[in-house]
């Protein structure tokens, strides 16, 4: 999953609620709240991710506005 903010700082907050929602269980997985352009092959990583990037980075590699 990776969400999408203009705001970055609000990524942390949702990333934490997701997780909080699937109590009892445990998210043993990668979380980055912060992808750079660099960390972008991150994406095709072959496990369950929840990474958060910023609208801007996002149109940026993906040419979408």
């Amino acid at each position: 999953m990776v969400l999408v903010k203009d705001h970055v700082g609000d990524i942390a907050i949702i990333m934490q609620s997701l997780i909080a929602l699937i109590r009892p269980f445990k998210w043993n997985f990668i979380t980055i709240t912060f992808l750079s352009p660099e960390m972008i092959d991150y994406l095709d990583a072959p496990l369950p991710f929840l990474f958060g990037m910023s609208s801007h980075t996002w149109s940026q590699i993906y040419n979408t506005h």
